[in-house]
């Protein structure tokens, strides 16, 4: 026996011992819409927040890439900072690594 409470959009079901339990009803739309909206905001976030990351991260790597340089000839840094390929290495390690945290947390639970 359940009853719905038209205002309010909630159903009340008794539950064993005789207490009533109430749930949101939500329409079947709003859970397929759910998931697919969750993957993109993840995917907006695991690339849009390592962006300003990768840039301070590569110009503190400055020293790193003035020996790479040195060491190893790999043009790295030019007259007005790292080279673009810096900036892309360390931004790809950065969205990699977020994605790769996300996967395990995911297939942790």
């Amino acid at each position: 026996m359940s009853q719905t409470n038209g205002s309010a959009g909630l159903l009340i079901n008794p539950a064993p011992g005789g207490l009533f339990v109430r749930r949101q009803l939500v329409p079947s739309w709003d859970r397929q819409m759910k998931r697919p909206l969750r993957i993109v905001l993840t995917l907006l976030a695991i690339i849009v927040i390592p962006a300003p990351l990768s840039v301070v991260i590569t110009i503190l790597l400055f020293p790193f890439w003035s020996w790479l340089e040195a060491s190893a000839g790999v043009e790295s840094v030019g007259h007005s900072g790292p080279a673009e390929w810096c900036y892309a290495v360390v931004f790809f390690l950065l969205v990699t690594g977020a994605a790769l945290t996300l996967l395990a947390r995911q297939r942790g639970r």
